[in-house]
């Protein structure tokens, strides 16, 4: 398993640092990859025994690693450590893009994970071996989901609907919906296998021609923008889903079995405009 950190911009896209290269650095072991970290919301009454579950959140997830930092001389040693110290140093508002990746041997699968430093990387001197340094490195990521760096596009040329199979464990919140004009009225409606659904409604709105609309719902965004950047939220309905539309896997109502069919339907007056929607897989764990 390559596992690989990187941060930008200040060390650039390229300088991505590989964990498990076997020749400066190797991961010991690691925690924290699996399961999303829950918290479940209860609810007891006063004769109940027990208590009934009502709801749940997921809650930040801690990564564990211990690593051995590979030198073969002082200098070495300090080039090592000054590394580690530089890539995990938290700049501002920017996270660590945490990449783990396996070779299958025809295809490499990645997932990341944006993560925060949170502390144990103080290198004691109890666990350097000759000029090879082992140190802990705790992580935390906020938001507890993996994403796929596959990214998914879904494009519908005028209006029409498609049925998407959704192949990651948890709902993703596209970072990009894109309504090129002409668009008249235009409305995006997803219905899930459990026969919930979300919208996106413009109506009453026209997105003139070389004229658009972006629309970023992952829940620390929520907004829609148009081509200058002005935001246009108040372009959609009330009634309109901006903090909750999502593809995502639910229990088919009929089959009572999990299903990742969704159908994305584009709504509205006559037009030739475009919409495209743009999203990477999400994932409960690895």
């Amino acid at each position: 398993m390559g596992i690989q950190v990187k941060i930008n911009p200040y060390w650039g896209a390229a300088a991505s640092v590989d964990l498990t290269d076997l020749i400066n650095f190797n991961v010991l072991s690691i925690d924290g990859l699996g399961m999303a970290p829950v918290k479940n919301i209860l609810q007891t009454g006063p004769l109940q025994q027990g208590s009934t579950r009502v709801d749940y959140k997921l809650q930040p997830r801690i990564i564990s690693l211990v690593v051995d930092a590979i030198a073969v001389d002082l200098l070495d040693l300090v080039t090592r450590r000054d590394t580690l110290l530089r890539t995990f140093t938290t700049y501002s508002a920017y996270a660590l893009d945490f990449i783990v990746e396996w070779d299958t041997g025809g295809s490499v699968i990645s997932r990341h994970i944006d993560v925060y430093y949170n502390g144990q990387m103080t290198m004691a001197s109890k666990d350097k071996r000759g000029y090879r340094q082992k140190t802990v490195i705790e992580l935390i990521a906020p938001f507890p989901i993996w994403r796929s760096d596959s990214a998914q596009t879904l494009t519908f040329n005028g209006l029409g609907a498609q049925v998407h199979t959704y192949v990651g464990s948890w709902e993703v919140h596209p970072w990009q919906v894109r309504i090129t004009g002409p668009k008249t009225d235009p409305c995006i409606t997803v219905t899930h296998a459990d026969g919930t659904s979300e919208k996106l409604d413009f109506t009453g709105i026209t997105i003139g021609s070389g004229h658009y609309y972006d629309i970023d719902l992952r829940y620390e965004y929520r907004k829609v923008r148009d081509e200058t950047a002005v935001d246009k939220s108040g372009d959609l309905t009330v009634d309109s889903d901006l903090s909750t539309f999502c593809i995502k896997k639910t229990v088919d109502s009929t089959t009572h079995l999990v299903s990742g069919w969704n159908e994305i339907n584009v709504t509205g007056g006559p037009d030739t405009g475009v919409v495209v929607i743009q999203f990477f897989p999400h994932y409960i764990g690895i």
